[in-house]
């Protein structure tokens, strides 16, 4: 379990980050452990906002730091850590710096694709074969999904 110390320069780390880049500061992680998964619920502000209401008929501007929360769970079995959070930015952000942090090592996490294609394209159907490994009996691709981007972050799924 990280320390508290840990955990803090972990926050002023993340909050240059998001300082830099008009989020301002006040980053928190929440740190949640069990016996396979250690969660971090990490709240941050979104881009400073102006918004106009009505207060008794008249027009006013309402300006704040919308919150925002993302989800990282490192699984202490695998060694991986799992993010959920909206840009690429943040997602090498939480690689670099939950590694330096927590394991002395920024490249803990490169953050790079787990799963590829690439055996599909190269072998075809022959890299689907498993009769060589004990326990699969067979295997069968049931779901693929194409990121696209875009302003949406466009997933396609087949």
């Amino acid at each position: 379990m990280p320390s508290t110390l840990r955990r803090q320069q972990l926050e002023r780390d993340l909050d240059d980050w998001f300082e830099e880049r008009r989020r301002g500061r006040g980053t928190r992680v929440f740190i949640y452990p069990d016996e396979h998964e250690v969660r971090f619920l990490v709240r941050h502000n979104e881009p400073f906002k102006r918004d106009e209401s009505l207060n008794a008929g008249e027009v006013v501007s309402v300006c704040y730091w919308p919150l925002k929360y993302d989800v990282l769970v490192y699984n202490r079995q695998l060694g991986e850590l799992r993010i959920n959070c909206q840009l690429v930015g943040e997602k090498k952000l939480y690689c670099q710096k939950f590694g330096l942090r927590f394991f002395n090592d920024a490249t803990c996490f490169p953050g790079t694709r787990k799963y590829t294609l690439e055996p599909l394209r190269d072998l075809g159907e022959d890299s689907l074969a498993c009769g060589d490994i004990e326990g699969i009996e067979s295997i069968t691709l049931t779901e693929v999904q194409f990121y696209w981007g875009g302003a949406h972050g466009e997933i396609e799924i087949r």
